[in-house]
């Protein structure tokens, strides 16, 4: 049976790295208080902020109470305290995530300005139906969802159609389509006994890699993929 394809995708992640000593873990949330408040990319979460900023003072207030003598607090209500301080930094960290998620391309800055740590998720997926530029090269590589081997049909315009060599895999490799053009590529599963599955849907794709489109009149040259 062949391997159904995947792709690694990696996702930059909010991180909330709570502190092992408890006198971290007591400044943690003022540090991210001071980091996220007042800030406009942030302003969505200053509800928050300020709930945070009222636990943060209760505990800070609770704790210097644990240095009086007598005591004017009780642990039992420091780590109580915490625990709220804790779970409001760790609703922040999902809205910060939000953001990040968002501007995939300006998620690391978005991440450091909020006072959490940057992480890196690596995600398997399953291979859909799509294109790729190889910037290496600037040919472009079309991916299918399924496994096994395959045949390939692209076109500009869905009625004039080239079709491409077949593959024994799910994907193939074209060069020399013009920079900046769209195309549309199909493909289909080739099964046992010389039969093929339906063809799938037209899947749009632009060309950013590619020959500069004044140098390149001629028709895409397929490259098959090594056997």
């Amino acid at each position: 049976m062949s391997k159904i394809p995947t792709i690694i995708i990696k996702k930059i992640e909010a991180v909330m790295k709570w502190p092992v000593k408890l006198l971290a873990k007591i400044q943690y949330g003022r540090d991210i208080f001071n980091d996220m408040n007042g800030k406009p990319r942030f302003a969505a979460s200053q509800g928050k902020l300020n709930k945070l900023n009222t636990d943060q003072t209760a505990l800070e207030n609770i704790q210097n109470g644990l240095k009086m003598k007598p005591p004017t607090h009780t642990t039992d209500e420091r780590n109580a305290a915490l625990v709220l301080t804790k779970a409001d930094c760790e609703s922040l960290r999902n809205d910060v995530q939000d953001l990040a998620d968002a501007d995939p391309k300006n998620a690391e800055t978005i991440i450091n300005d909020s006072g959490f740590k940057i992480g890196i998720k690596t995600i398997k997926q399953k291979q859909q139906d799509g294109a790729k530029d190889d910037k290496a090269t600037g040919d472009v590589i079309l991916l299918a969802a399924g496994a096994g081997g395959h045949e390939w049909q692209i076109s500009q315009n869905k009625r004039d159609i080239t079709t491409l060599p077949s593959t024994s895999g799910a994907k193939t490799r074209v060069h020399d389509l013009p920079q900046g053009s769209i195309w549309f590529q199909r493909n289909r599963k080739i099964l046992k006994r010389g039969k093929t599955g339906e063809w799938s849907d037209w899947k749009k794709f632009v060309v950013k890699g590619g020959t500069p489109s004044d140098e390149s009149s001629a028709p895409p040259a397929p490259i098959p993929p090594a056997a």
